[in-house]
């Protein structure tokens, strides 16, 4: 049984409108979890906990964890292009400190609202 190149077009088309698609909902969802973590933050937080949609925890949750990875990566990426041309590094470093402070920081509000969640629903030992 041979496919043909029509066919083959056919299903790489169909795929690429179904990442298509699901990016955006994902993106969509994302950006409203974010704005709702910003505005109603235990409401947020116990739909995405209560629903069975990793993704979206993954995606909020780990946001600071993210953005730190890429600020670290861009960081590196920086230092690396601006030590041979003998600029100031101090000043890279105490962005890079203070950017980290800042997630740091939205880490802990996060993680403050999932304890409370997870103290509301019985889940977690009241300390």
């Amino acid at each position: 049984m041979s496919i043909s190149t029509g066919e083959v077009k056919k299903e790489i088309s169909f795929l690429k409108e179904l990442v298509l698609l699901v990016g955006f909902k994902e993106a969509y969802f994302f950006l409203k979890n974010i704005l709702g973590m910003i505005i109603h933050p235990e409401i947020t937080t116990a739909k995405i906990l209560s629903r069975k949609d990793l993704s979206q925890a993954f995606l909020v949750f780990g946001l600071p964890f993210n953005l730190w990875f890429l600020l670290l990566s861009f960081s590196l990426i920086i230092w690396l292009l601006v030590r041979p041309m003998g600029l100031a590094s101090t000043l890279g470093i105490r962005l890079f400190l203070l950017s980290g402070f800042l997630l740091f920081v939205l880490t802990i509000y996060y993680f403050y609202w999932v304890i409370k969640y997870l103290r509301r629903v019985n889940k977690f030992p009241k300390g």
